[in-house]
């Protein structure tokens, strides 16, 4: 809706060319601002770097902040350090002007949203599997022979099934501290006995408390 709403206000703007309309053109960086939520970089002569201009160093801090919270850690370096894992594994190459990847993964880990530095660690591996199973995908889409096109889809499928195990994992340590407690009520007549503790085997073991 907000995108729908973007190119609405520009374009009756342009069509009408409405002085009224000005101020409603001027709000367009604020909506911008709410669709891209995550912090940009791009490569300079190798290294990345952040894809903004910082009038303080407020700002700068604030930038930081992003995104370490994006990849899961407290660290800047560390945070650089997985996002340039994600991108190895994801073949890209450090130009210049290769800036659409390095934001699509930043983008991705928020989504994602890792809480600790584990988290920050299997979805850097997510990402990069993810984006090797769709590269084989391609290629089994893109092969001239049986032989290649079997090559890259066994591949792929090894790597969705990997994929598969790193969400789970992720599940599981998102759960972990979480306790289950089931609470049942046992009525006793007058003469009989409750028994609390393991039953085996169709009844010829019982252990337990009366």
């Amino acid at each position: 809706m907000k995108t729908d709403k973007l190119y609405n206000i520009m374009n009756i703007a342009t069509l009408e060319g409405s002085e009224s309309l000005v101020p409603a053109v001027k709000e367009v960086p604020d909506m911008t601002r709410e669709i891209s939520l995550a912090p940009k970089m791009k490569f300079l002569d190798g290294a990345m770097v952040p894809d903004a201009n910082f009038d303080s160093k407020e700002g700068l801090d604030r930038y930081m902040e992003a995104l370490t919270e994006a990849t899961g850690t407290k660290d800047y370096e560390l945070s650089i350090n997985f996002i340039m894992k994600a991108l190895d594994g994801c073949l890209v190459q450090r130009d210049n002007q290769n800036i659409r990847p390095i934001n699509n993964v930043i983008a991705t880990m928020a989504e994602l949203n890792p809480q600790d530095v584990t988290e920050g660690m299997l979805v850097t591996q997510m990402i990069a599997v993810f984006h090797q199973s769709m590269k084989h995908m391609e290629g089994a889409t893109q092969a001239n022979s049986m032989d290649l096109v079997e090559r890259h889809t066994n591949m792929a499928t090894k790597l969705q099934r990997t994929f598969t195990a790193q969400m789970e994992a992720l599940n599981r340590h998102r759960r972990k501290g979480m306790q289950k407690v089931i609470v049942q009520h046992v009525q006793v007549n007058n003469g009989g006995q409750a028994i609390v503790g393991s039953i085996e085997g169709g009844g010829s073991k019982i252990s337990g408390k009366n």
